[in-house]
Protein backbone atom coordinates (compact mmCIF):
# COMPACT_ATOMS: atom_id res chain seq x y z
CA UNK A 1 0.00 0.00 0.00
CA UNK A 2 2.96 2.66 0.53
CA UNK A 3 3.92 1.83 -2.95
CA UNK A 4 0.49 2.81 -4.35
CA UNK A 5 0.71 5.74 -2.19
CA UNK A 6 4.47 6.50 -3.53
CA UNK A 7 3.56 6.63 -6.94
CA UNK A 8 0.49 8.76 -6.25
CA UNK A 9 2.61 11.61 -4.67
CA UNK A 10 5.27 11.52 -6.95
CA UNK A 11 2.67 11.32 -9.93
CA UNK A 12 1.03 14.21 -8.05
CA UNK A 13 4.26 16.22 -7.88
CA UNK A 14 5.18 16.14 -11.75
CA UNK A 15 3.01 18.78 -12.72
CA UNK A 16 4.15 20.72 -9.70
CA UNK A 17 7.77 20.88 -10.95
CA UNK A 18 6.98 22.19 -14.74
CA UNK A 19 8.07 26.07 -15.43
CA UNK A 20 5.84 26.82 -17.94
CA UNK A 21 2.52 26.27 -19.55
CA UNK A 22 3.74 24.65 -22.24
CA UNK A 23 5.44 21.82 -20.59
CA UNK A 24 2.14 21.79 -18.11
CA UNK A 25 0.32 20.82 -21.46
CA UNK A 26 2.66 18.66 -22.75
CA UNK A 27 2.91 16.38 -19.31
CA UNK A 28 -0.95 16.55 -19.08
CA UNK A 29 -1.26 15.45 -22.90
CA UNK A 30 1.55 12.64 -22.36
CA UNK A 31 -0.33 11.06 -19.54
CA UNK A 32 -3.51 11.47 -20.47
CA UNK A 33 -2.97 9.50 -24.01
CA UNK A 34 -0.78 6.74 -21.71
CA UNK A 35 -4.22 6.03 -19.48
CA UNK A 36 -5.83 5.93 -23.03
CA UNK A 37 -3.40 3.35 -24.78
CA UNK A 38 -3.73 1.44 -21.18
CA UNK A 39 -7.27 1.51 -20.96
CA UNK A 40 -8.04 0.59 -24.73
CA UNK A 41 -5.60 -2.42 -24.43
CA UNK A 42 -7.41 -3.47 -21.26
CA UNK A 43 -10.91 -3.49 -23.94
CA UNK A 44 -9.24 -5.22 -26.01
CA UNK A 45 -7.71 -8.19 -23.85
CA UNK A 46 -11.29 -8.49 -21.83
CA UNK A 47 -13.35 -8.91 -25.30
CA UNK A 48 -10.58 -10.63 -27.11
CA UNK A 49 -10.56 -13.72 -25.53
CA UNK A 50 -13.43 -16.66 -23.40
CA UNK A 51 -12.24 -14.92 -20.28
CA UNK A 52 -14.80 -12.33 -18.57
CA UNK A 53 -12.02 -11.09 -16.64
CA UNK A 54 -10.60 -11.41 -12.66
CA UNK A 55 -10.96 -9.90 -9.56
CA UNK A 56 -7.55 -8.41 -10.23
CA UNK A 57 -9.05 -6.64 -12.85
CA UNK A 58 -10.91 -4.47 -11.03
CA UNK A 59 -8.00 -3.64 -8.73
CA UNK A 60 -6.04 -2.65 -11.44
CA UNK A 61 -8.61 -0.20 -13.02
CA UNK A 62 -8.97 0.92 -9.09
CA UNK A 63 -4.96 1.80 -9.55
CA UNK A 64 -5.19 3.89 -12.48
CA UNK A 65 -7.81 5.90 -11.31
CA UNK A 66 -6.42 6.38 -8.23
CA UNK A 67 -2.81 7.76 -10.30
CA UNK A 68 -4.91 9.64 -13.04
CA UNK A 69 -6.74 11.54 -10.21
CA UNK A 70 -3.21 12.27 -8.51
CA UNK A 71 -1.67 13.43 -11.20
CA UNK A 72 -4.86 15.71 -12.67
CA UNK A 73 -4.98 17.16 -9.53
CA UNK A 74 -1.29 18.51 -9.17
CA UNK A 75 -1.98 19.45 -12.61
CA UNK A 76 -5.07 21.32 -11.76
CA UNK A 77 -3.29 22.95 -8.99
CA UNK A 78 -0.35 24.22 -11.22
CA UNK A 79 -2.69 25.60 -13.47
CA UNK A 80 -4.20 27.61 -11.09
CA UNK A 81 -1.23 28.94 -9.82
CA UNK A 82 -0.35 29.64 -13.68
CA UNK A 83 -3.60 31.37 -14.09
CA UNK A 84 -3.53 33.88 -10.93
CA UNK A 85 0.59 34.21 -11.62
CA UNK A 86 -0.87 35.85 -14.84
CA UNK A 87 -3.60 37.74 -13.63
CA UNK A 88 -2.23 39.05 -10.70
CA UNK A 89 -1.49 42.99 -12.11
CA UNK A 90 -5.35 42.73 -13.65
CA UNK A 91 -7.26 42.22 -10.45
CA UNK A 92 -8.41 45.38 -8.61
CA UNK A 93 -7.44 44.17 -5.18
CA UNK A 94 -3.81 44.79 -6.61
CA UNK A 95 -4.86 48.44 -8.11
CA UNK A 96 -6.00 49.43 -4.76
CA UNK A 97 -3.18 48.06 -3.03
CA UNK A 98 -0.56 50.10 -4.86
CA UNK A 99 0.84 54.08 -3.95
CA UNK A 100 -1.29 56.36 -6.36
CA UNK A 101 1.22 58.85 -7.81
CA UNK A 102 0.54 62.50 -7.19
CA UNK A 103 -1.24 64.49 -9.76
CA UNK A 104 0.60 67.49 -11.63
CA UNK A 105 -0.64 70.74 -11.84
CA UNK A 106 -0.09 72.50 -14.84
Amino acid sequence: MREILGIGLVLFCIPLLVPSWKWLAICTAIFLFANIALYVHRLYVAHSGPSYGSPGEGLGILFLMFFALCFFTGAAIKALYFFLKNTKKRTMLYRLNQPRQAKRKQ
